[in-house]
């Protein structure tokens, strides 16, 4: 399915805002029956299952590659099929912030051409 705000040729010809990619993002995966990410003990969470280790480990190669981008770099966690994301900003007294928010927006994008299956 192509996102309409992403993917789509007409979004290339104008400015697309970060609330608006985001709530996007929060309605496709809540149309998938996908919990979203939750904020708990100061940091932005959720976690990836995909079919076998192989995809797994793509996604994370590509959301490295975001985080570089965006010079956020977030705690996670990797065994066999399944990710785990941990984000806060610690120059800002490791609370969440815009750029954990910008970040997960990221990984949520990565995620879906991954195909990432329903959360554990």
């Amino acid at each position: 399915m192509l996102c309409p705000i992403l993917a789509s040729p007409a979004s290339s010809a104008r400015h697309v805002g970060y609330n608006e990619r985001l709530q996007y993002l929060h309605q496709s995966a809540h149309q998938k029956n996908q919990p979203m990410w939750t904020e708990t003990d100061n940091s932005l969470r959720r976690s990836f299952r995909f079919a076998d280790f192989t995809t797994a480990f793509a996604f994370l190669t590509e959301v490295a590659a975001e985080a570089e981008r965006l010079d956020h770099h977030p705690w996670f966690s990797n065994e066999y099929n399944v990710v785990e994301f941990r984000l806060s900003t610690h120059d800002a007294g490791n609370t969440v912030t815009k750029r954990d928010r910008q970040l997960a927006a990221a990984i949520d994008a990565v995620a879906a051409r991954h195909a990432a299956l329903n959360e554990q």
